[in-house]
């Protein structure tokens, strides 16, 4: 019988109290944690914890809510030793052969039970062939965020950006820092369209910084967007970052979208006080972005007014006014929600929602989209089979 002393320090919130909650484990008997002898072939790597020695004990810190206490001798004798061999290059065999002062036993059951509490991770790597030696390396820390929510499939998440596609759409401001945390996140392939008359020499050189062997990138031009720039290259997503773009253009990036279940994002107001990130729209299975327009022209108090500049043709536009980390901010958040829809680690927080940012308070709001039955995009309406006594008269 091999026996462990370990205190869990849990604290949890409930309003305004703090409260503490401890838990003593004893005892930990060696048949309970074994290793089947399958799993001798596994590498077992230390999760990040924050690890010192006190007065004979061991503590084991992963956040300031999780801190794991080890007294007796566990953690004067066989601990010291087997810890710098937790890392991930060797195999449990391998750390027996290492240690072959300590009997297997007490190894195999501390390997065990560190396992089930969650103190060490299985470090076996896909095929290569799905993610490189430097891929790894180069997003370890990404990888390693995904195992803390889904430690088995946490390679297949950086798998799944690696085989994305996204397409941009918008200006030189914006996609620049857009393009910089895609590609530092492993996507894939990345194109980015942007309006013709930009400074082609300038936006050379700022994207020249960003060459990755990681990423394919493509960079082309448009006059007026249409469905053929949307859809290049089958996207898996599409992101829309243009502070000039007009709600007749959203409309019909909307439409194609949806007819092509292809799952896209924008914002909105980037001038105003408060700014709109928002809805992340997934095709058949969210409210579209009419829905959200219908909705928030129904809660206007200018509306007549407002219907006339969204309806006109021809507009002087004056430049948005916005200070420069506000699209350093706007950017981060909208790469972020494609990371986590794309690698699938959670849901995406704009996912049917749209997230406000008061840029004077940095306050932020989330509110949900409701979809409109009769919508003209999605709407049961649109999908409903020709009933003679619902259609108008034609004369």
């Amino acid at each position: 019988m091999l026996l462990l002393s370990m205190l869990l320090l849990l604290q949890n919130r409930r309003g305004s109290e703090l409260k503490r909650r401890a838990v003593l484990l004893l005892k930990f008997a060696k048949k309970e944690y074994f290793l089947m002898e399958k799993e001798l072939s596994e590498h077992l790597k230390l999760k990040d914890f924050e690890i010192i020695k006190d007065d004979g004990r061991l503590l084991f810190k992963k956040n300031n809510d999780f801190i794991i206490k080890v007294t007796g001798n566990l953690s004067t004798t066989l601990l010291p030793k087997l810890l710098p061999l937790l890392n991930g290059k060797y195999s449990t065999q391998k750390i027996l052969d290492s240690l072959k002062e300590i009997d297997n036993e007490s190894i195999l059951s501390t390997l065990g039970m560190l396992k089930k509490y969650e103190i060490v991770e299985t470090d076996n790597c896909p095929s290569l062939e799905l993610l490189s030696k430097k891929e790894i390396d180069t997003f370890k820390h990404q990888i390693k965020f995904f195992s803390y929510r889904q430690n088995e499939e946490k390679y297949e998440m950086q798998i799944s950006l690696k085989k994305a596609k996204v397409n941009l759409v918008g200006t030189k401001n914006f996609l620049f820092p857009l393009v910089r945390n895609l590609i530092n996140s492993g996507i894939g392939e990345i194109t980015f369209f942007c309006k013709k008359g930009i400074n082609k020499s300038l936006l050379n050189m700022d994207f020249e910084q960003l060459s990755s062997s990681h990423s394919h990138l493509v960079k082309k031009s448009y006059d007026t967007l249409c469905e053929e720039d949307i859809l290049f290259n089958n996207p898996d997503f599409l992101i829309v970052a243009d502070e000039d773009i007009s709600i007749k253009e959203l409309d019909s990036i909307n439409g194609c979208n949806f007819k092509n279940k292809v799952p896209w994002i924008s914002f909105s107001d980037i001038g105003e006080v408060e700014t709109i990130i928002g809805p992340l729209v997934v095709p058949y299975k969210t409210p579209c972005y009419r829905c959200f327009e219908l909705r928030k022209e129904s809660n206007l108090n200018l509306y007549k007014e407002l219907r006339l500049f969204k309806n006109a043709d021809k507009k002087i536009l004056n430049k948005k006014s916005y200070l420069s980390p506000f699209i350093e901010i706007l950017s981060g958040i909208m790469a972020l929600e494609v990371i986590k829809y794309l690698s699938g680690v959670v849901s995406a927080m704009t996912l049917g929602k749209i997230y406000t940012i008061n840029w004077l308070t940095m306050e932020t709001k989330v509110h949900h989209i409701l979809k409109l039955p009769r919508c003209p995009v999605c709407g049961v309406k649109e999908k409903a089979p020709f009933s003679i006594w619902q259609e108008p008269i034609k004369e």
